[in-house]
């Protein structure tokens, strides 16, 4: 099996500071340390992803390393568009981080006010293809001016920016998965059979379960269907890590993946994140971290071929493959499995007539 070429844009060890605002009490800039600050991190043809910033306080003190905030896939189609000029765009694609502070509004402490503090920005060069892991960028910068005084520094953000290979295979089932239906890898316009799945009600006694995905069905605005998939670990308290807990939904489908990244990322941004998801995520990015798969999935009553995404890192094995596939396989099911029974009696009326 040959894995497609992708990389791993990372930018980590965020932290803001402002030299002197300490000093100085009357400055605006005082406001934006005891304001919380985030970031929107931007980069063309992907959708924007959004951070808090830390703020250090300590001259010497630096982020830590090792953290990441956000983190963008890409293939080699993705990075031809960014390094190809755009329609309003005379350059290359930049990364672009623009960060803000945060205050409540002065109408009864209703809403809040959005400041601006600078922006920092990368042009996407042709380094990025080169298939190695590089270090693009490490340290503070400034990335505004007091204004105030313009002669002193403003505001400095430290950040580390990295590129990381990351291959991937990428496989189809070739019809719907209940049909249990052969599975072949894509490369390019090339389709390779690798193997055939079959369901069967009866589960071998020398087999042993290795994982738990649960599934329901949310009822609100868009019904959504929840899947959660835990590993049975014996090294782990209680035996279960979760792994994943996304909401698909359950007319346009969607997709379930296991980025330990992402997870947090989406999980910190959430206004009501699950009781049980954080402390899981955090255990399992000292374990896995980063990608470990994706799957994309149609809607309820619609003939899904779901396409699934491998991190090689993961797949020593064409039954490492397998393993997989099955939950993706899992996944899908659930989305019709999920269909309230209404929607069940309706369409079987109809056949019976």
């Amino acid at each position: 099996m040959d894995p497609q070429a992708f990389i791993r844009l990372s930018i980590g060890s965020l932290g803001l500071r402002i030299p002197g605002a300490a000093l100085n009490s009357v400055n605006s800039e005082i406001h934006v340390v005891s304001s919380p600050c985030s970031c929107e991190i931007r980069l063309r043809g992907f959708p924007m992803q959004t951070t808090p910033v830390p703020f250090v306080t300590s001259p010497e003190a630096a982020p830590d390393s090792h953290s990441i905030a956000s983190s963008f896939y890409l293939d080699e189609s993705d990075l031809k568009a960014l390094l190809a000029p755009g329609c309003f765009y005379s350059t290359h694609a930049c990364l672009e981080i623009a960060v803000f502070s945060e205050r409540k509004g002065s109408h009864c402490g209703v809403g809040t006010k959005r400041q601006q503090i600078g922006t920092f920005k990368l042009e996407v060069s042709p380094e990025w293809g080169d298939g190695r892991p590089v270090i693009l960028y490490n340290g503070w910068i400034g990335i505004g001016k007091s204004k105030q005084e313009s002669g002193r520094p403003g505001a400095e953000l430290h950040l580390r920016v990295k590129l990381d290979p990351d291959p991937r295979y990428v496989f189809q089932f070739e019809d719907v998965t209940k049909l249990s239906p052969q599975i072949v890898q894509l490369q390019g316009s090339i389709k390779q059979p690798i193997f055939s799945c079959k369901f069967s009600r009866e589960r071998p006694e020398s087999w042993q379960p290795w994982g738990k995905l649960e599934a329901w069905r949310e009822r609100g605005i868009r019904d959504s269907v929840c899947c959660r998939f835990r590993l049975l670990s014996e090294g782990h308290e209680g035996g279960e890590l979760l792994m994943s807990e996304i909401y698909i939904n359950s007319e346009k489908g969607g997709e379930f993946f296991i980025d330990t990244d992402r997870q947090m990322r989406e999980a910190a941004a959430s206004p009501i994140p699950s009781p049980q998801s954080s402390g899981d995520f955090a255990a399992l990015s000292l374990v896995v971290g980063g990608f470990v798969m994706s799957c994309r999935v149609q809607g309820e009553g619609k003939s899904s071929k779901p396409l699934v995404q491998l991190a090689m890192r993961h797949v020593t094995c064409v039954e490492d493959a397998a393993i997989f596939m099955a939950l993706a396989a899992a996944v899908n099911l659930s989305i019709e499995a999920c269909r309230p029974f209404r929607r069940r009696i309706k369409r079987s009326s109809r056949h019976s007539l």
